[in-house]
């Protein structure tokens, strides 16, 4: 395990999508998205398999093929086997980078080192790069994609809050951590969970609730599995509804008749789609901190969500 990562959450990414020249022709494939908006939420660490192994730039190209032995790596023209040089690799950057806090990963798609299931092997089919193999591998739940799949706003906030996610779950558990401390960690995120799973919300706090009295090493295996689950499904607006209408309870006292009608209409215009969810929480951030609701304040929930942090807003 490493210790607690503090700062912005670090995300790996293919060298070649941040501009670098190290493709085997001496290109790169600088990705605006990643080099732009992600890039001011996260702390970037470029990672160029090939070049790793001592692959020069420019480089004879090299692809996946299958044999007795399974998948290989292997030049094109001079059919040198770089499959072993790459495994060996893979496994102790991958170890190294999990000790440094990675929080997620962002490959380059169709690389026969960095692709996500999208490399041809032997031109049919397809699969994992040698490298993305070992780090889908080691890596367990930790969020990968390809640049391909953050073109659009929904996906992109999605990785993003899985990242987030991560790293909270490294902050927590990188470091020594006690029964109260889960506690804690979990009523932070109870409406945020809310929000994206109910059921696994459900059985979150059930493990929380009995934890006490269980393996610590269970305990917090189980724990990462059902976070990073809840945060694979989509936040539908009827979930988030929800979570808001659940947040609304606790203004009803503190919270003048007017601005607690006022939040019911917001919900309900975000629930019709006629609003979007920074438009709601802005109200909510507001009156929590107008009246001081102390549980409230504690919610991630309530923290910018991605959307909000990708847009560069302030809140």
């Amino acid at each position: 395990m490493s210790s607690a990562v503090t700062g912005k959450a670090l995300v790996g990414v293919s060298a070649c999508l941040l501009g670098e020249e190290v493709r085997y022709n001496g290109a790169h494939k600088l990705d605006d998205f990643i080099c732009g908006e992600l890039a001011r939420v996260v702390d970037l660490r470029p990672v160029c398999p090939e070049v790793d192994i001592g692959l020069g730039v420019p480089r004879e190209p090299i692809q996946l093929t299958r044999s007795e032995n399974g998948t290989r790596l292997v030049a094109v023209e001079s059919g040198t086997d770089l499959t072993a040089a790459m495994e060996s690799y893979a496994e102790a950057k991958v170890r190294e980078l999990d000790a440094a806090g990675i929080c997620g990963y962002v490959l380059k798609a169709r690389s026969p080192s960095c692709g996500l299931g999208s490399v041809p092997i032997d031109g049919a089919g397809a699969g994992d790069g040698l490298f993305a193999a070992t780090l889908r591998k080691l890596g367990g739940r930790l969020p990968t994609t390809e640049e391909t799949n953050l073109e659009e706003a929904a996906d992109r906030e999605a990785f993003l809050a899985r990242v987030l996610a991560y790293r909270r779950l490294r902050d927590l558990f990188d470091g020594g951590w006690k029964a109260a401390d889960l506690v804690k960690h979990h009523t932070r995120q109870k409406l945020l969970l809310m929000a994206q799973s109910p059921d696994l919300y459900s059985q979150l706090g059930r493990l929380v609730a009995e934890a006490a009295g269980a393996e610590p090493a269970d305990v917090e295996n189980s724990y990462r599995l059902l976070t990073m689950e809840a945060f694979e499904q989509q936040a539908t607006a009827e979930r988030h509804a929800n979570a808001l209408e659940h947040m609304q309870g606790y203004l009803r006292k503190p919270a003048s008749e007017a601005d607690y009608a006022g939040l019911e209409r917001k919900i309900s215009s975000f629930r019709n789609g006629e609003l979007d969810l920074a438009g709601v929480l802005a109200d909510f951030r507001r009156l929590v901190k107008k009246h001081s609701v102390d549980y409230l304040s504690l919610q991630v929930y309530l923290e910018p969500q991605p959307a909000e942090l990708l847009a560069g807003q302030e809140n």
